[in-house]
């Protein structure tokens, strides 16, 4: 059973208090969503997918931003895909319910998916988005980290322990997160704006 509460913030870089910023973890849902509403007969497929390679590569070469943002919703597309038969329509459940705010419902579901497919990542990773969303943070690393082992160049999860971590007050766990999100995935924009003022802060610290 989830208990529910609201996520309170550390203090920011500067001092002031803010609300916890889940614009990422919203977005990551309506993408995983968008995915599987795209190609709900996609075929089966998931993290060992052989079209994801030349996809990180483009990534890595491209120097267009729409080339880019292709390649990034198309890497969502193929992580969101079932490695199961029956499993995709599970998961589009659970989104669902996730979106809706039904978050014990979600867990429910994803816990099914996973009881499925224990090797889909962008299920666990779903889940911990879930789980920060009800303030359970350790948790929620627990997954994220699950999902590193099986799919360990998903850019999105290393983008959402950073916010983890931050959550936790651990600035060097979240530089180094988002860092790592960024040698996979140098597009990431709000991802880069996040690293650069972690550095900031932490050279203003070394004055």
């Amino acid at each position: 059973m989830i208990a529910m509460r609201s996520l309170q913030c550390p203090a920011d870089l500067t001092g002031s208090r803010q609300r916890c910023n889940y614009a990422y973890m919203a977005v990551r849902i309506l993408l995983g969503l968008l995915a599987l509403l795209w190609a709900p007969y996609a075929a089966v497929a998931d993290q060992n997918d052989p079209r994801l390679d030349a996809l990180f590569s483009t990534l890595q070469k491209t120097k267009d931003t729409a080339e880019a943002m292709q390649a990034t919703q198309a890497l969502r597309g193929i992580w969101a895909e079932s490695p199961v038969p029956g499993a995709a329509d599970e998961l589009l459940q659970a989104l669902l319910q996730q979106n809706a705010g039904n978050l014990r419902d979600a867990v429910d579901g994803y816990d099914q998916v996973i009881a499925a497919a224990p090797d889909f990542a962008e299920a666990y990773a779903q889940r911990a988005a879930v789980y920060y969303s009800a303030g359970l943070l350790l948790p929620a690393i627990a997954d994220c980290e699950q999902a590193l082992a099986l799919e360990g160049r998903h850019f999105d999860v290393f983008a959402g322990l950073g916010q983890l971590y931050l959550a936790l007050g651990d600035l060097s766990g979240a530089e180094r997160a988002f860092a790592q999100a960024l040698a996979i995935n140098p597009h990431l924009s709000d991802v880069r704006q996040g690293l650069e003022k972690l550095k900031s802060a932490r050279a203003r610290r070394e004055l």
